[in-house]
């Protein structure tokens, strides 16, 4: 029968989606709140820092205190974690040992993922790159990297594995910023009472709960 009672039927399936983050919206609101404040909901805390750990744990607690205040909707922290990396890092004591400099290494590392210009070819007018990479589904496992080799000055090939620490590290799937600081957005709507009282009431609360 209204807007309102089709949000909340909604909002009810939605919800039982598993790690679904939303906000109800609508196309002149949702621009006009993106004009204000950067974000496309009502309300925004915007919190900064260099210390994207920090940020997460401080965004957390700050959801944790709206969540419990009257006439709070769609409240959704945005999720920063969650993406994994391959990490390789440089043993420089066992690459000094075998004669091995850093950029060795990262001509090896470079070919895993992005590809490594080795040549060109020139037909005519028109030059074309030579792209070094390693072939479709290789280097997809640890172990597969760690068994990829570099040469030493001495024509040895030295596994990866012996020269540089191999694993797989979980970090930010993105990074934020605004005005050359990082930054974390907790967003959400108001309902059955005015922003203004709810924009006080969580000033207070933040600042009591929250150091």
């Amino acid at each position: 029968a209204s807007k309102a009672e089709l949000q909340e039927q909604m909002r009810q399936v939605l919800e039982k989606i598993p790690g679904i983050a939303f906000v109800f919206s609508q196309p002149i609101q949702m621009r006009v709140d993106e004009l204000v404040s950067g974000v496309r909901a009502q309300i925004a805390v915007k919190l900064f820092g260099e210390d994207m750990k920090v940020l997460q744990e401080k965004a957390g607690e700050i959801t944790a205190v709206l969540k419990n205040i009257n006439g709070i909707a769609d409240l959704r922290m945005q999720q920063v974690a969650g993406q994994f990396y391959l990490e390789i890092k440089a043993d420089r004591r066992a690459m000094a040992r075998y004669g091995i400099n850093v950029a060795d290494l990262n001509g090896v590392v470079e070919m895993i993922r992005a590809g490594r210009v080795a040549t060109e070819v020139i037909e005519g007018q028109k030059r074309f790159e030579i792209l070094l990479r390693l072939p479709e589904g290789r280097g997809k496992s640890v172990a597969e990297i760690g068994n990829l080799t570099v040469s030493a000055p001495n024509g040895a090939r030295i596994p990866l594995k012996d020269i540089a620490g191999i694993r797989v590290v979980e970090g930010p799937s993105s990074i934020d910023r605004e005005e050359g600081q990082r930054r974390i957005v907790i967003e959400a709507n108001v309902e059955g009472r005015d922003i203004g009282s709810f924009v006080t009431e969580g000033q207070k609360l933040i600042a009591e709960k929250v150091k």
